[in-house]
């Protein structure tokens, strides 16, 4: 072995027992940089007057702000989507364009209809040769007065009841009748003059004639009807064939894509009008039963502005313990969707009453108190052992996070003392690193 590596190895040893000998006899006045953190407590009091204000009871939650409704684009008739222009979450403006439709396969769809319409028409002027009449003579079942009476000469029952909703009313001994409750549909003929409110019927009386024609042509002619109105929504939607937003809304989703053919009624995308907010909140299962549909309460959103909200919807069904409590804010002005909000809900609220802080109530087994300051100089004049005091026990209503009604015990300017105990962390210690403290 070298000469020089010997000495090296001899060095470090005498080093690590020079080291051991140290700890050993100075080890308790050793510092290796630690810090001793000693606690103080201190007491500061003040006072609080007794004042008239309002308390509230709430619930509060967070959520995000998101449209109330959701409104879903269909398809009114056969047809295949051209091209697409807007995307998922993107908001758009009343008019913006949101597809259009392929018209060629609307042109193809118009001339298949226009034949369908010239053999119905065939069909239906042979139903008219060979149409077969049936004539019913409708009486009054009861005595009665007329209350309402839509009978019209020439015109069909059903499309009387589809506009009007009643035919002829009159009112029996056994309450309200409609006479067209129980008529087949047909065309009124025949009808009395003295079908107008305020008559006095007779059971009995003649009423009008209905004429009811063979269902071969009541089909044909529906066949028709049906047809012409198909041919009309066709031309319409070849000269519109771009489907534009009827509001201002957030694009949700959507349901197909261009060049396939859609039936009738399916929905190609949905929208979020954006004229009505919600937030949705957790609710623990000890407040739920608390709230109802209507309950008044308020969102705050990160940059301070505040809307009126109420409780719309309740879901009963627990999440982790909580139920989910929608709230639709009054109004939608400067509002967009996604914004964080706060929402309280009101539970209860009393205005214009005595209120002191929370803090200033103590406890003890005859009750809960306050102790009302006496002084006549300010509160920095005494020392606090020898506060003027006086104990009074009160009766308290609604509570809060920082108030409590205060129904009797004490009166209005009166002050009460608060107790605020302070509790600070001093640290004390030596030098950092590796040292020696005390003497030696």
């Amino acid at each position: 072995m070298k000469i020089k590596t010997i000495i090296k190895i001899t060095i470090f040893i005498v080093s690590i027992l020079l080291l051991g000998s140290v700890y050993v006899r100075y080890g308790d006045r050793l510092d290796f940089g630690s810090e001793e953190v000693i606690e103080e407590t201190s007491r500061a009091i003040n006072t609080a007057e007794v004042s008239l204000g309002t308390i509230e009871k709430n619930i509060d939650g967070e959520g995000v702000i998101w449209p109330s409704t959701t409104e879903e684009i269909k398809s009114t008739l056969t047809y295949k989507v051209k091209d697409i222009f807007v995307q998922k979450g993107q908001l758009i403006n009343t008019g913006d364009l949101l597809y259009t439709i392929d018209t060629e396969d609307l042109l193809v769809q118009l001339i298949a209809k226009n034949d369908e319409l010239l053999a119905a028409i065939d069909v239906l002027e042979d139903a008219v040769d060979h149409v077969e009449y049936q004539f019913i003579t409708i009486r009054a079942l009861r005595n009665g007065t007329i209350l309402e009476s839509n009978v019209i000469e020439e015109e069909y029952i059903d499309i009387i009841k589809e506009n009007n909703g009643s035919l002829l009313v009159f009112d029996t001994v056994y309450g309200e009748l409609d006479i067209g409750d129980y008529l087949p549909n047909g065309k009124i003929t025949d009808a009395q003059d003295y079908l107008v409110e305020g008559h006095f019927l007779e059971q009995g009386d003649s009423l009008f004639t209905v004429r009811i024609t063979s269902s071969d042509f009541i089909k044909a002619r529906d066949n028709v009807t049906k047809l012409n109105e198909e041919i009309d929504h066709l031309e319409w939607l070849i000269n519109n064939y771009e489907v534009r937003a009827k509001k201002d809304c957030l694009v949700g989703d959507f349901h197909v894509s261009t060049g396939v053919l859609l039936n009738e009624n399916t929905t190609v995308l949905t929208l979020n009008p954006i004229d009505e907010y919600r937030i949705d909140i957790s609710v623990d299962e000890e407040d739920v039963a608390n709230v109802f549909i209507g309950q008044s309460g308020n969102v705050t959103l990160s940059s301070g502005a505040t809307y009126e909200a109420k409780v719309t919807m309740i879901d009963y069904i627990p999440y982790n313990e909580t139920f989910t409590v929608t709230m639709a804010l009054a109004s939608s002005e400067n509002l967009l969707p996604g914004l964080s909000g706060e929402s309280i809900i009101i539970l209860e609220r009393h205005e214009n009453i005595l209120r002191v802080p929370l803090s200033a109530i103590k406890t003890d087994s005859e009750g809960e108190y306050v102790m009302v300051f006496t002084g006549t100089e300010g509160l920095s004049n005494y020392e606090i052992e020898n506060l003027p005091t006086e104990k009074r026990y009160i009766e308290r209503g609604l509570v809060n996070s920082l108030y409590a009604e205060i129904i009797s015990g004490v009166e209005l300017g009166e002050e009460v003392i608060i107790i605020h105990t302070i509790t600070t962390y001093n640290e004390s210690g030596g030098k950092s690193g590796l040292g020696l403290k005390g003497k030696f």
